[in-house]
Formats: structure tokens, C-alpha cells, sequence
């Protein structure tokens, strides 16, 4: 392709190349298409209080770890992460301090263990399936995203049967 020269008195002299100007801008509409491009949203944490020495506890980690990556309606990613606390001590106060967003207990009777305050059931279900007795629920301070994600991680874990 020839150069050509410009007509107007200011540009005499000077050659203008319309493939290499082209060229470019193209270039410069591409990097900056890449430096807008929006981020992820951050993803919705679910932090599980479970007790690390349940006897279902393998499946039951298959399952919280297959969440991980569906998304709530607000587009966000959910994260499932557990809490490897000492489920045998003070388990209200462990509740009320740690602010997990879902608890999977290893038996009915230690609903009793934990204050109306530390967090009854919002949602409540037996997750460990046929045989075992492990009550889940998400506590009450838990709300908007993280509250959607709990219900979608509760209901992946929960037995087909509830």
C-alpha cells in the first residue's frame, strides 16, 4: 500500500498511513475493553459448625464441598468452609462467637444444649441420613446472601427423603 500525503497546508509534508492508524486504535479499544472488564462479585462465605468427629462425616463433607461454586440470585459464588472448633465444649458460647451461618448438630438432644439466644432453628432438618439423628439449622443472624446460600447448602446435604 502506498502512503499518501494530506491536502491541507498544516499536514504538508506529513504522511498519513489509514491501515496503521486503523491498527491502532483497534489495539488501544481492546486494551481498554480488558482494564473495564468488572469483576466477580465477592463470593457468599458459608461457614458450617459441625463436629469434626462425626461418624457420617466424610459424606457429609462430599456433599457441603459440592455448594462450592453454585451461585445465589445476586449472581455471587458460594464458598462452603467448615469450623473444626471443639464441638464438646460450651457449644452456646461457641455459636454466639464464631457466627457460623449453618450447624449441623451430631443429635436432637443437643438442641438443648444451645440458648434461644445463641440460635434455634430457623431451618431444621436431619442431614445425616436413614440411622442417625443430626439436626441442621441456620441461626438467626444470618441474612440476604449468606442466608440464600445456607438454604441452598442445607438443602444439597439433606437426605432425598425430607
Amino acid at each position: 500500500m502506498r502512503p499518501r500525503s494530506t491536502a491541507s497546508a498544516e499536514n504538508r509534508g506529513r504522511i498519513f498511513f489509514p491501515a496503521q492508524a486503523l491498527s491502532l486504535v483497534l489495539s488501544l479499544a481492546c486494551f481498554a475493553a480488558q482494564g473495564c472488564h468488572h469483576a466477580d462479585p465477592a463470593p457468599v462465605v458459608v461457614r458450617v459448625f459441625r463436629d469434626p468427629k462425626l461418624p457420617s462425616r466424610a459424606k457429609l463433607d462430599q456433599k457441603l464441598y459440592a455448594c462450592t461454586g453454585r451461585k445465589v440470585e445476586s449472581g455471587r459464588a458460594i464458598f462452603v468452609a467448615t469450623i473444626e472448633a471443639n464441638y464438646d465444649s460450651n457449644l452456646s458460647d461457641q455459636l454466639k462467637t464464631l457466627k457460623p451461618q449453618l450447624v449441623i448438630l451430631d443429635s436432637q438432644s443437643d438442641l438443648g444444649r444451645i440458648e434461644p439466644a445463641a440460635g434455634r432453628a430457623v431451618i431444621s432438618t436431619n442431614v445425616c441420613g436413614p440411622g442417625e439423628d443430626c439436626p441442621a439449622f441456620i441461626p438467626p443472624w444470618v441474612a440476604g446472601d449468606q442466608f440464600e446460600a445456607s438454604k441452598l447448602v442445607l438443602a444439597q446435604v439433606a437426605p432425598p427423603s425430607q
